[in-house]
């Protein structure tokens, strides 16, 4: 991916970094956090709750008007038809067992979030599951009633639509939203103080839903000629030019970000991106200046937070911790394919080869595992030096992350490797090469393991040194890998074609 469409110089981006830097932000969260969670998104879950009512019994006139109102986008009106057919329990406890985050991890998005805290004024969220209290691991106190004295704290989550086991607090439906509006004075009065006194940056909703249209319209209600000023980061394909005059009439400026996969990637780089510069700008750094960071998609995306976070802070010994970051995500991220390797887990139809075809397939494997050595003593050595730079110099993260990426690469042909040989037909006459074959694919993918595993040791005793400013630290990798497994394979594939011959006699 290229560069991002915002520069550091855009007056938008940077004015919203100064706010940040101040102290004057409120984050304002929409239900995108949940859904990078694994939840579902509102659609989804409009989707859950008619086929809940389905199988309860609902007639099909009933179910089609909620379908109705779901593929307009009026996921609230859609709620409140869905509330009725299933009566006030049944859709509480339902709904509540479908957005229960305690089996999802923490997305990277949430998690970014909790970087960027320490400038924050608050966090007010329309979600009612539990995913940024879980980001924030407690360090904010969490308010589900507006009081007077609100605007006058800081370093609070309010939750605005109420909270996940207090059903009373919900608001989902067209008639919690009236109660609200329209009976709740207190919260009404604080809301358009908070939209008239504080900067608010919205993330995480998506335009085209009708909560955010309802948010929307209480921003503008409260705006005068001269509104207050907010943000916006929104997908650049969620924005359309009605939408747009909207926004900007009600003082919401928009910063918007590519999202060609619908996952929001972008939304984390920038993110990151941003968080980063408000700890170079702690540390007196200016861009351009080493540690300082840089708007750049391709240096962050595919990154996961804990290596984002070392890319961009650049702590002592950054290159090496970074290198071991990136191997340990990429290896984690095959575990179930090691793992279906360790019990010998068939994946893939079977193989059916004969005569030299065997003997060819054979050739071919061998010639993919000998290359595997001659692989790693490139990234090792050229690549590898070429990523950390010369002495005194910042290595490159995106060099880094490349050889730590290929690195993992190598791991994964082993384990594709063994999967190759579970796949070869069980024949009497190459049960023996199967099983060495089998076993140096699990010597070379335990010495991969052994290796990442003493590397963030090795990195752990660096740190714990706590070397003075300025000391040079020379970094040597090796990996050796197991011995002895060509010339047993090779010794077997002669007897094989001794074999093969002697059947086309």
């Amino acid at each position: 991916m290229g560069a991002l469409p915002l520069s550091p110089q855009d007056p938008v981006l940077a004015e919203l970094r100064e706010s940040f830097a101040a102290g004057g932000v409120v984050l304002f969260v929409g239900p995108g956090i949940p859904v990078a969670a694994g939840l579902p998104s509102r659609k989804q879950l409009v989707g859950r709750v008619v086929e809940y009512a389905k199988a309860r019994g609902a007639k099909i006139g009933d179910l089609s008007e909620v379908e109705e109102l779901a593929s307009r986008n009026h996921f609230v009106d859609a709620l409140s038809a869905a509330k009725h057919l299933l009566g006030d329990s049944g859709f509480c406890a339902f709904v509540e067992g479908q957005i229960d985050d305690r089996g999802v991890d923490v997305p990277e998005v949430a998690r970014l979030i909790n970087c960027l805290s320490p400038w924050a004024r608050a966090i007010v969220t329309t979600n009612i599951d539990h995913v940024l209290e879980r980001a924030l691991m407690g360090q904010w106190p969490v308010v589900y009633t507006v009081t007077g004295d609100l605007l006058q704290r800081s370093k609070y989550i309010l939750k605005l639509h109420g909270t996940l086991w207090d059903h009373s607090t919900w608001v989902l439906t067209r008639g919690d939203y009236n109660r609200v509006a329209y009976e709740d004075h207190k919260f009404r009065d604080v809301f358009a103080a908070m939209l008239r006194a504080q900067l608010v940056l919205f993330v995480g909703y998506d335009l085209a839903d009708d909560e955010f249209n309802l948010l929307l319209m209480r921003v503008r209600a409260f705006a005068d000629s001269q509104p207050a000023k907010h943000f916006a980061l929104v997908a650049s394909d969620a924005v359309g030019p009605y939408q747009r005059r909207q926004l900007e009439s009600a003082g919401v400026r928009l910063m918007p970000y590519p999202n060609p996969d619908g996952r929001h990637q972008n939304l984390t780089c920038l993110l990151a991106w941003l968080h980063g510069c408000l700890v170079a700008d702690s540390r007196g750094l200016v861009a351009g200046s080493a540690g300082a960071p840089e708007l750049r998609g391709s240096n962050l995306i595919g990154f996961g937070v804990d290596a984002q976070r070392i890319a961009i802070e650049r702590p002592d010994l950054w290159e090496i911790r970074l290198l071991s970051k990136v191997i340990d995500d990429e290896f984690r991220a095959l575990f179930e394919k090691r793992s279906d390797m360790r019990f010998g887990f068939a994946e893939g139809p079977p193989l059916r080869l004969e005569g030299i075809d065997v003997l060819q397939w054979i050739q071919d494997q061998y010639d993919t595992a000998r290359r595997i050595p001659a692989n790693i003593s490139v990234l090792f050595g050229t690549a590898f030096e070429e990523a950390m730079g010369p002495p005194g110099v910042p290595g490159d993260p995106e060099k880094i992350a490349y050889v730590a990426k290929r690195v993992a690469g190598e791991y994964r042909k082993v384990i594709e490797w063994d999967v190759q040989w579970r796949r070869l037909s069980n024949q009497p006459e190459l049960s023996r090469i199967v099983a060495l074959s089998r076993s140096a694919a699990n010597r070379l993918a335990a010495c991969f393991e052994s290796w990442s595993e003493e590397l963030r040791s090795a990195v752990q005793r660096m740190v714990a040194r706590e070397l003075p400013v300025g000391s040079t630290v020379k970094i040597v990798l090796t990996l050796d890998l197991p011995e002895g497994w060509e010339g047993e394979m090779t010794r077997e594939m002669s007897k094989l074609r001794r074999v093969m011959l002697r059947r086309s006699r």
